[in-house]
């Protein structure tokens, strides 16, 4: 996963390394914890799914899957191959979510969205530090920030202190719209963390912060 430190800045505001402190990649609403936690990640959480869960469906560890599974040194054969069939299960179910997000925006694209939260957060340091936190080509932004600016959602800016590159900004309507749909995602994302007890959510967030480093490194 990308992490917010491809924009080069450190957020001096809310001691989390690797943001900027220009401003937060939340909205400014009041929320409670779950909420202003799953909006600020909503960028991070989004292009997760689109690279990681690339499983149609759950696909059990069996055939060449399960023969390498037992191979692995110091692992009991059982173990490890409900690891990876739980392993596969995650990737597939990241996947349908991403695909049930969309109907979820009926006036901008999940890629779309995406952009605009990037574009908040890196535009300023312009195309390649946006082109570095989404994973996309400097020309793919290029174009897909070209579609952006014809809807009235960003515009293009001179660099301060250099005439001669320019940078992005959203428009107000680009703001208002991003900060909409955040709000969307974040209320199905504090839904999830309520539903997990205590003891659960003492867990859960290292450890999905592990398995996300896990599964970079899978492939």
């Amino acid at each position: 996963m990308k992490s917010l430190r491809a924009c080069g800045h450190t957020n001096t505001n809310s001691g989390r390394p690797g943001q900027r402190g220009r401003r937060p990649i939340h909205s400014r609403a009041v929320l409670t914890p779950p909420a202003a936690v799953a909006q600020s990640r909503v960028v991070s959480w989004i292009t997760g799914i689109g690279r990681r869960g690339r499983v149609s469906e759950h696909i059990p560890a069996s055939g060449a899957l399960s023969r390498s599974v037992n191979t692995v040194s110091g692992s009991s054969g059982e173990q490890a191959l409900e690891f990876a069939d739980a392993l596969m299960a995650f990737l597939s179910a990241s996947r349908r979510t991403r695909g049930r997000l969309q109907p979820l925006f009926d006036d901008i694209t999940v890629p779309q969205l995406v952009l605009l939260d990037a574009i908040e957060e890196c535009g300023r340091d312009g195309v390649g530090a946006i082109a570095e936190l989404t994973g996309l080509s400097q020309p793919t932004v290029t174009r897909s920030a070209g579609a952006l600016v014809r809807d009235g959602l960003v515009r293009y800016s001179q660099a301060d202190g250099d005439g001669r590159r320019r940078v992005l900004d959203l428009t107000e309507r680009g703001s208002t719209l991003l900060a909409a749909k955040r709000a969307v995602v974040a209320g199905h994302l504090a839904g999830a963390w309520d539903n997990l007890s205590p003891a659960e959510q003492d867990l859960v967030v290292p450890l999905l912060r592990h398995l996300t480093e896990l599964v970079d490194k899978l492939f």
